[in-house]
């Protein structure tokens, strides 16, 4: 509320619309930006202080605004103009009865304290009583203060199509460079200057195909812009106090991932106050914590990743409802042997949910579970951390690109397939006679820290050629959802960039997520090791294209 910064450009926003729209003749848009500005004026001038009641109303203003614009387009496409809603009046009367303050004054009398809440980008704010600042000295400033430098960057709009376009034909170049450096013909005949002008090719490729990558990286900023609104409504609607704070907006994703992580983070940040938070603030108290919650939600770079997570300090995962719900709904028959990683993954099952009644905020069981799909569908992995009346953190990792994945190449019965690098754990070289098979859960790999289930890839894809004579076995360790298996493979060739080739609508596998043209010029199945690690519970299974 004191960041006068922030009031000016929200000020400095209306106010543009309000000459555009006297320019235009729009009157209706006029007035009500015009009443909004009068609001502002008013806070710019320390009359009034941007909170509470105040930001309802703008918030109202400018949701007013947008249906307004909407039905302006919709009108014009009809012919005719008209766009007026019937409560427009209402509301510029509600505004210019807060300019004269007898709403303000009528609300301090009589209405209760409503719930708070703060959008911060930094961490919590100590309460420190307002005062009026004190105008600093005047200081002789010399001729070189105050000047920078400020270069303009010109930005030009491409069709996204175009964009998509170039990106692939990119991966394709990458591809056919590729495939003639690694050439058997230059293998055996290459002189030392072919060799430096490979090398140079590699390099321009390579930059070329980080570019091409970055032109579709957007900041995350207005995702979490929207999330900061839900928040807010959220919060007043379930009457808690909440202190939401926002970091690493400047982070830079996909647009594709940035367009689809919009509906998670829609299901998580009502999660996180609707369940998360305690109900009342004095449950807060008797817990000794502060009266408001505290809601964050950031992003940053990571191990060649992008993290958004979500943490609040509310109660943390009652791991006991949770079993008790899921053995009620069949999702399990028991409770034995399971880690709190595992019972936390639960709440992602279809229909799950622990409410004890449906509100119009939550209790039909259909959020988590459209999160779970949504991440897996980005090719990302999602992780829950919870202590019990603590608070709980949910963490999304997410690849820098959807065109290009880090895999490891193996081979198996001849055959090439990628594993995403994210979903490895490592790879192990064990015997044979060390894996043992436990009726109706098939192969079992004992680890230093418990079993493993583990199946054979060359017998889930019923691979031909498939020579079983060696006593040792190579197994690739993934872990998906907390759950980790492990993968007997052939081969292990080497770790790799690797362009992703989508098998199209036509041709979908399961346990494949999609294809790569390898070096040699022959194709490699990408693994989707979501799929494989669910087809862990029925081991016999095997998996078919048709």
């Amino acid at each position: 509320p004191e960041n006068k910064e922030i009031i000016n450009a929200v000020f400095r926003s209306f106010h543009t619309i309000k000459g555009s729209s006297s320019f235009l003749g729009l009157i209706g848009f006029e007035s009500l930006s015009h009443s909004s500005e009068s609001i502002l004026d008013k806070i710019r001038r320390g009359e009034m202080t941007f909170e509470g009641r105040i930001v309802d109303i703008i918030f109202e203003s400018v949701d007013l605004l947008k249906a307004m614009y909407d039905d302006l387009k919709k009108s014009i496409g009809r012919g005719d103009i008209k766009y007026l809603p019937d409560n427009i009046s209402e509301m510029i009367e509600k505004m210019e009865s807060v300019v004269t303050g007898k709403v303000i004054k009528k609300e301090a009398e009589t209405a209760p304290p409503k719930p708070q809440f703060k959008a911060s980008p930094t961490s919590v704010k100590s309460n420190i009583p307002k005062q009026k600042a004190k105008p600093p000295a005047e200081k002789k400033a010399s001729p070189a203060q105050g000047i920078k430098k400020t270069v303009v960057k010109e930005i030009l709009k491409v069709d996204a199509d175009r964009l998509n376009k170039l990106v692939d034909m990119i991966g394709e170049l990458v591809i056919a460079e590729t495939m003639v450096v690694q050439s058997d013909e230059l293998k055996d005949n290459v002189s030392k200057k072919m060799v430096q002008h490979l090398a140079l090719l590699d390099k321009i490729t390579r930059e070329l195909q980080t570019m091409g990558t970055s032109l579709r990286m957007v900041p995350i900023h207005s995702t979490f812009q929207k999330m900061a609104r839900l928040a807010r409504d959220l919060s007043k609607k379930v009457g808690k106090n909440v202190d939401f704070i926002m970091k690493g907006e400047e982070t830079e994703l996909d647009k594709i991932v940035v367009d689809a992580i919009g509906d998670p983070l829609v299901h998580m940040v009502r999660n996180s106050i609707d369940h998360g938070i305690e109900p009342t603030s004095e449950d807060r108290i008797q817990a000794g914590k502060p009266a408001t919650a505290r809601v964050e939600l950031r992003a940053f770079h990571k191990g060649g990743s992008i993290f958004v997570e979500i943490e609040d300090d509310g109660r943390g995962l009652n791991h006991k409802a949770i079993l008790s719900k899921a053995i009620e709904n069949g999702i399990i028959s028991s409770a034995e042997g399971m880690t709190d990683s595992e019972i936390n993954q639960l709440i992602f099952a279809p229909g799950f949910s622990t409410a004890a009644e449906v509100t119009e905020v939550s209790g039909r069981g259909v959020g988590m579970d459209v999160v779970k799909r949504n991440i897996d569908a980005l090719r990302g992995i999602i992780d829950i951390s919870s202590n019990p009346g603590k608070g709980s953190v949910f963490s999304i990792r997410l690849p820098l690109t959807l065109a290009i994945i880090d895999g490891m190449v193996v081979n198996t019965c001849g055959e090439n397939y990628i594993i995403p690098t994210l979903s490895i754990l490592k790879s192990v070289n064990t015997r044979k006679a060390d894996l043992s098979t436990v009726q109706g859960k098939g192969l079992i790999l004992q680890m230093p820290d418990g079993l493993i289930p583990v199946f054979r890839l060359s017998k889930l894809f019923e691979l031909e050629n498939d020579i079983q004579e060696s006593e040792d076995a190579l197994i690739v360790i993934v872990e998906e959802g907390g759950k980790r298996t492990g993968i007997i493979i052939d081969e292990i060739l080497g770790q790799q960039q690797i362009v992703i080739k989508s098998l199209g609508e036509y041709m979908p596998v399961q346990g494949i997520s999609g294809s790569a043209i390898m070096a040699d010029g022959s194709v490699g199945l990408i693994l989707d090791v979501s799929s494989l690690v669910q087809l862990t519970n029925s081991p016999n299974s095997h998996i078919t294209t048709r």
